[in-house]
């Protein structure tokens, strides 16, 4: 019952708009509340803008080379143990564990190198007594002071080795007063952050220096996008940029200074903070960069429902005391939500209301009684 009574309701609204729109001037629709109420008609005000986007090229979502960290294999092993795949990790966090007969052999040669180095220093001692006593030469004195020195050095060299191989400084102190190998070590999160492109599974061999995965923080994140030479000359560092169709605003933290030969297009990479994680790295976007607009190219935003196309050209329907009054418009930017536009009158139209639903059915009138 209610959907006919809201049938006939649109059926005499559109009859009486019709009627009334053939006696009234072409410029003018003249409408009543009661018509407005009854085909459903809303409004919209104006939002006046000194800036507008402008074309939105195709780009990619990256993170910033600054906030990532590779995971790497420090020494040739067995992936042993996978403790996180992915997702949000903290600073020390364990990630992986190697088995590594490398990493035994290399323990080994350091404990060998320290007892020589025990011994040399005994020997040192025993030399310097002699030598105090006159029963030994300075030339073998200092002979036995240059083995001292030579084990000394190759015994911090190995312990360093030791330490890019992956063992902490509590390990190898443990290592040196215990003389107990550790066959595996345990790789740790470098930062705070997202651990990603995980490259290994449980029983993979891998060689020293293989990346295994990576750790990157998306509280900042950066675009990428390839833009023509020509439009590249009108970007400055720091200029804004928006995402199409998407509420987040940035910056432009680099533009090449070389263009691509094949393609005539220069590298761009605006910065975008993104503390809740609403931008995903390899996501794909369109990127506008902002332009402010001269104090008199005024331009007003508004749905883009209410945009609608007579003839080919871009119109609006504005509220005024005497009805509807179209109104062509020039479009500046535009996407589902919202579109940017500019009245070549300078018209405003913050002071009269712009239609935003209906405006579709209204032009379907107008080209009925034109008709």
């Amino acid at each position: 019952m209610n959907s006919l009574f809201s049938r006939s309701l649109w059926r005499a609204a559109a009859l009486a708009l019709a009627l009334a729109t053939v006696a009234a001037p072409a410029a003018t629709l003249p409408l009543t509340e009661g018509q407005i109420a009854a085909m459903g008609l809303r409004f919209h005000t104006a939002e006046k803008v000194t800036r507008v986007g402008g074309y939105a090229y195709p780009a990619m979502v990256s993170i910033p080379i600054a906030h990532q960290a590779v995971v790497s294999a420090p020494v040739a092993g067995l992936i042993r143990q996978i403790h996180v795949v992915h997702g949000v990790v903290r600073k020390d966090q364990p990630l992986i564990v190697i088995e590594s007969a490398k990493l035994l052999a290399a323990q080994q040669a350091w404990l060998r190198t320290l007892a020589d180095l025990e011994l040399a220093r005994s020997e040192l001692e025993r030399a310097r007594e002699l030598h105090a006593a006159g029963s030994l030469s300075r030339k073998k004195f200092l002979r036995t002071q240059n083995r001292v020195d030579n084990l000394q050095r190759e015994a911090e060299m190995r312990r360093q080795e030791l330490r890019y191989m992956g063992l902490s400084a509590e390990q190898l102190g443990e290592l040196e007063a215990k003389r107990r190998l550790a066959s595996r070590v345990t790789l740790t999160a470098p930062r705070d952050g997202l651990l990603f492109d995980l490259a290994v599974v449980q029983g993979d061999r891998v060689d020293a220096r293989a990346v295994l995965a990576h750790v990157g923080t998306i509280d900042e994140i950066v675009v990428d996008v390839e833009v023509p030479v020509d439009d590249a000359r009108e970007l400055r560092l720091g200029q804004p940029v928006v995402l199409h169709n998407r509420p987040v605003e940035g910056r432009i933290a680099y533009i090449a200074r070389r263009a691509d030969p094949l393609t005539q297009r220069v590298t761009v990479h605006a910065l975008f903070d993104n503390p809740r994680g609403v931008l995903q790295p390899g996501e794909l976007v369109r990127l506008q960069f902002v332009s402010s607009l001269e104090e008199k190219q005024v331009a007003w935003r508004i749905p883009t429902s209410g945009v609608i196309d007579i003839d080919g050209v871009p119109t609006l329907f504005l509220r005024t005391p005497e009805g509807l009054e179209p109104r062509p418009v020039e479009v500046l930017d535009r996407n589902s939500h919202f579109a940017v536009v500019r009245l070549p009158d300078r018209t405003d139209p913050g002071t009269s209301p712009v239609l935003t639903h209906g405006a579709v059915f209204v032009k379907g009138i107008l080209a009925g009684t034109a008709e």
